[in-house]
């Protein structure tokens, strides 16, 4: 729905990755009444990095708001545990 409501009109979502419980749910009248463009993607490959890589040095993605939580390395297994319960976003896990 947060990506629904925050894409321009005529923009594209892209659902990336296997939602948990294998479905996902979003207000259609939203993406009807902007135009939206839906697409899903089961994984990036390798012809993608470099574009995003470039998007990141020229600072146009910030993409500090997507570590949700930062482990100390001696910590590690306490990160492993909350990536397998798929709690938060990105975990870091710090030396």
């Amino acid at each position: 729905d947060e990506a629904i409501r925050l894409t321009r009109a005529g923009g594209r979502v892209v659902l990336v990755g296997i939602p948990g419980t294998d479905r996902t749910t979003f207000t259609a009248s939203a993406a009807r009444r902007k135009g939206l463009t839906l697409v899903l993607c089961r994984r990036m490959t390798s012809s993608d990095l470099g574009r995003a890589i470039a998007l990141v040095g020229a600072g146009r993605i910030d993409l500090s708001s997507l570590v949700t939580d930062r482990f100390a390395l001696a910590d590690a297994p306490a990160a492993f545990a909350a990536l397998a319960g798929r709690r938060g976003l990105k975990v870091v896990v710090e030396p």
